[in-house]
């Protein structure tokens, strides 16, 4: 059998498990025999191996055997005050806890893992059935093979055998539930970055043509001082910063191509629901506002639930404004609207916060490239002011639709107004 890595489990687990199956055995009932007992104490064993594969079984096995077997003498004596006897009537279901981890210990040399195919079922009933018949082939002799003990003792065993089952099975599918959950969050957690992504590669692409200008820019300019034989350190100048500019747009194209293509390849066609969009973003800004030391409340206004094929587009269009909002605002509970209006030349999408507001003055300039008004005065740092912009660039360019906004304070709403064809399906 394969062994886990970690350290071997201690003796202090094998006796933790012992006392699990020891106090399984008190839920018992007698058949036939008054100390002939079938209880649920044998199923702890298996199940204690489904958690821990290196558990040592024969130690385990035999402390489980003397512990049961010393809870019925001390059961016994309590009832009868007596103690004649008690042992012998014990030992039987002693030799019935080692008989059953011999058993066990050979099916994981064969097998490998507890239940983990339909057959192996059998093998627990086959295994539950022989020690039980050795239990009562030590109490009865010849009278333990008679037709109604051995079916009862094949009943017991089915039935123990389907409990574990059960259990096992249970288990199995709550750690199917949990990976299922993990799976999802982490999806979730890849459609908000390849959204991020897919905003900051249409402005690289934008970029991307200013670095070409600004090359021809300098190489112009060295022209010009080679033409008016200004100084040869000038005209150096002006070669080297238009060969530096060169190098840098190659290595800036290498990138974005390479970027492009990534995203080209997994997410090209992949759409989604509004609803489904909108729940992504919802768990967005809770990260966002618990990273801020804020909390969210974001009501929906969403009576339709169309399919987008702009998924990633849209995404970072909302995920930007309400980034804006959470960052902007300053009550510790943000309050954030989302509501949809479809109609028939354009769609209307809006956004809206219970912040400060933005100053008359600054509602012209803040689809301005590099206008910011976010400045952290501990650090000096601030911010690059690219948000909005990008937000008009997809807008107008990808969902080829209109964006506004209109703010005083304690309210700023930014209304996009798309058309249905540019965004939706069906």
């Amino acid at each position: 059998m394969k062994k886990d890595t970690h350290a071997p489990l201690s003796w202090g687990h094998i006796l933790f498990v012992s006392l699990l199956v020891l106090l399984g055995a008190q839920v018992n009932i007698s058949l036939f025999l008054s100390s002939f007992r079938i209880s649920l104490g044998i199923v702890v064993l298996p199940l204690a191996l489904f958690f821990w594969q290196d558990l040592p079984l024969l130690p385990l096995s035999l402390c489980s055997g003397v512990g049961v077997s010393l809870s019925r003498v001390l059961l016994g004596y309590l009832q009868t005050g007596q103690w004649a006897g008690l042992l012998a009537d014990a030992l039987p279901e002693f030799l019935f806890y080692v008989a059953y981890g011999l058993m066990l210990l050979t099916y994981l040399h064969w097998r490998g893992k507890i239940l983990f195919r339909p057959l192996d079922y059998l093998c627990f009933v086959a295994m539950d059935y022989l020690a039980n018949l050795l239990e009562l082939a030590v109490r009865m002799q010849g009278q333990a093979f008679l037709s109604r003990e051995q079916l009862l003792i094949l009943l017991a065993a089915l039935v123990r055998a389907g409990i574990l089952w059960a259990v096992v099975t249970g288990f199995r599918q709550y750690r199917l539930v949990l990976l299922s959950q993990e799976d999802a969050e982490r999806y979730q957690n890849l459609v908000l970055l390849i959204a991020q992504l897919h905003g900051e590669i249409r402005w690289m692409k934008r970029n991307s043509q200013l670095i070409e200008e600004t090359m021809n820019d300098s190489y112009r300019l060295y022209r010009t001082l080679e033409q008016q034989e200004l100084p040869k350190e000038l005209q150096g100048d002006a070669l080297r910063i238009a060969t530096n500019i060169h190098e840098i747009k190659k290595e800036y194209r290498t990138i974005l191509r390479g970027l492009s293509d990534a995203l080209d390849l997994n997410v090209e066609d992949q759409g989604m629901y509004l609803r489904d969009l909108l729940s992504l973003l919802e768990k967005h800004c809770q990260i966002t506002a618990q990273d801020l030391g804020k909390t969210v409340r974001l009501e929906i206004h969403c009576p339709e639930n169309p399919y987008t094929a702009k998924a990633y587009v849209l995404l970072s269009v909302l995920r930007n404004l309400m980034t804006n909002a959470l960052e902007a605002g300053k009550t510790h509970e943000v309050l954030l609207r989302f509501s949809y209006e479809p109609g028939t030349a354009w769609d209307k999408l809006t956004v809206e916060d219970d912040g400060p507001g933005i100053p008359q003055e600054d509602l012209q300039e803040i689809f301005v490239p590099g206008f910011s008004t976010k400045i952290n005065y501990s650090t000096g740092e601030v911010s690059r002011g690219l948000g909005l912009n990008l937000v008009k660039d997809l807008v107008e360019h990808s969902l080829l639709g209109e964006i506004s906004v209109a703010s005083q304070p304690g309210n700023t709403c930014f209304l996009l107004k798309i058309p249905p064809d540019a965004w939706r399906e069906g």
